[in-house]
Formats: C-alpha cells, sequence, structure tokens
C-alpha cells in the first residue's frame, strides 16, 4: 500500500507540473486510490478522483468520476445531498 501511495502522489504531482491541474493545489492524498469509488461502491466506472473539500482543501477520498461532479453539482456539501434526497423522496410514485 505504500508503494501505491507514493504511486500516487507522484502521479498528482507530475499533473499539477503538467499544468493538467490549472495551477490548483490539490491536497496529497493519505492513502492509496481504493479498488472502488468510496461513494457508490462501483467499481466499473473508470478511473478514481482524488475528492478533497474546497474550503479546507482537505483529502476526502477517492470517487468514480459520476459522484464526484455529483456531489460538485450539488454545493459540496451534506446540505445539498441532503435537499437533493428529499426532493426524491416527495417525487416518489
Amino acid at each position: 500500500k505504500d508503494k501505491m501511495l507514493a504511486r500516487s502522489r507522484r502521479h498528482y504531482q507530475k499533473a499539477v507540473a503538467a499544468g493538467k491541474r490549472s495551477g490548483k493545489k490539490y491536497p496529497e492524498p493519505t492513502r492509496p486510490p481504493a479498488e472502488a469509488c468510496e461513494c457508490c461502491g462501483r467499481k466499473d466506472r473508470g478511473t478514481l478522483h482524488l475528492d478533497h473539500c474546497h474550503k479546507t482543501n482537505k483529502f476526502r477520498g477517492w470517487l468514480c468520476g459520476n459522484c464526484n461532479v455529483g456531489i460538485g453539482m450539488l454545493g459540496d456539501s451534506a446540505h445539498g445531498v441532503s435537499l437533493a434526497i428529499e426532493y426524491l423522496k416527495r417525487a416518489e410514485l
């Protein structure tokens, strides 16, 4: 696991250096990439993305692209996700 974590850190450092991360400072992951998305649990959704808190810039985990974008579009907060859950509950037929 230490080798995977070191490889992950090198990957993100290279991406930042190559300008692929728009100069943004991403946190260093504190654990190696998971085998599946840490949100939905699916393994077949492609490359996992480093998820981080936009306020504190702390690493949160590894997410598939769908979960990463979905959480971001809901305001990157538990409150936004809760509002979406409540909406879906009200709309159930």
